[in-house]
């Protein structure tokens, strides 16, 4: 036992020695552009749509992100446009190429169509980004909205699916 304390400690010493910090998401900009499909259940059924928006992302630090985003979807079968602003707080699992996070967001929501109404909303969000440089990284972000819209739509659910790609700036 007491002879490999030496070799540990020995190695644990070369890895604080040569190891750099990892600061993959602090101080970062991302801003990017979103192809979203989306789906919209109310009480009078479900359609199905799609569409786009755009998105500002600031690393806080090196696990907390927070971003401000504009989306709209349209719903052809259901005479449906809804056009967001939201803001979010994700929590960043990991700080290499590969970066899962989760978190939550809230804003309001404008529905246009037969009737139209401007609602409340939040939700959870789950992403998966790759940064393929330091400029430049893509990824997926499920969003699953639980919107408080008046009559006649009541409280509706309402999920997208985007692909993103983000141009990055600062460290």
């Amino acid at each position: 036992m007491r002879y490999a304390v030496l070799p540990t400690s020995l190695a644990a010493l070369a890895v604080l020695a040569f190891a750099s910090p990892a600061s993959a998401l602090e101080r970062q900009f991302r801003l990017g552009i979103d192809g979203l499909g989306a789906t919209l259940s109310t009480p009078s059924g479900t359609t199905y749509g799609f569409g786009g928006g755009a998105h500002l992302t600031y690393g806080v630090n090196d696990w907390l992100n927070v971003e401000a985003m504009l989306a709209a979807t349209h719903h052809p079968s259901g005479g449906h446009t809804i056009a967001s602003a939201t803001g979010a707080a994700f929590y960043t699992l990991d700080v290499i190429e590969w970066v899962p996070y989760f978190g939550v967001f809230a804003g309001g929501y404008q529905f246009f169509g037969d009737v139209s109404n401007t609602s409340f909303g939040a939700g959870i969000a789950l992403g998966l980004d790759y940064q393929f440089d330091p400029s430049f990284s893509a990824g997926v972000q499920l969003r699953l909205h639980e919107v408080f819209a008046p009559d006649p739509f009541g409280t509706t659910t309402y999920g997208t699916l985007g692909l993103r790609a983000e141009y990055v700036w600062g460290f």
